[in-house]
């Protein structure tokens, strides 16, 4: 904990120090903090700590917003949302179960309940998909990208995350495809 305290602070300090610097964009000024983050950690000190808000900062923060995104949040009515969500849902748990079925891994385990779907992948470790009602989205918790939100675009029927401006389905089959080491294609809309 006092590790943590302490790099917040120092990485703090370094966004007032960047700025009164003069970094001239929001990239520029991540990118300064993930730098001086990353001097700040050395491999035998808080190496528990230091993926991660690397990881963060480096997905998050270096890549400047495109200029022309692919999805738009559209507004949904309540109805809309419930269907909308529990048929990606139910998409997602059919996906996995039956793949699950195909892989006949012990390792491999999907748990659907109450809104939320659990996808454990052993040593590669736990996703959580829940449907998150007060804000219409769908809700990522990833162990390789961590959370993210997703809300749905009705033009282009997909969920997406606003910050990525990548569909649900789009991360789920790059990332499953990696830690099962093997061709995954998410069919989630």
């Amino acid at each position: 904990m006092l590790a943590r305290a302490l790099l917040t602070t120092t990485v703090r300090r370094t966004a007032v120090i960047s700025v009164t610097a003069g970094a001239t964009s929001a990239g520029s000024l991540t990118r300064s903090i993930a730098t001086n983050a990353q001097s700040l950690l050395k491999p035998h000190t808080h190496s528990h700590i230091a993926p991660a808000i690397l990881r963060h900062y480096q997905t998050h923060s270096q890549n400047e917003p495109p200029a022309t995104k692919k999805y738009t949040m559209s507004s949904l009515s309540d109805s809309e949302y419930h269907d909308r969500s529990s048929q990606a849902m139910d998409a997602l748990t059919e996906y996995f179960e039956d793949l699950g079925d195909e892989l006949e891994n012990d390792n491999y385990d999907v748990e659907y309940s109450s809104g939320v779907l659990t996808l454990k992948l052993a040593a590669h470790g736990t996703y959580v998909i829940n449907k998150q009602p007060p804000n219409k989205q769908i809700w990522l918790s990833s162990p390789f990208s961590g959370p993210e939100r997703y809300d749905y675009d009705k033009d282009k029927k997909t969920w997406f995350c606003r910050h990525k401006d990548e569909s649900l389905g789009t991360l789920l089959s790059r990332e499953v495809s990696e830690a099962l080491e093997a061709d995954v294609v998410v069919p989630i809309n």
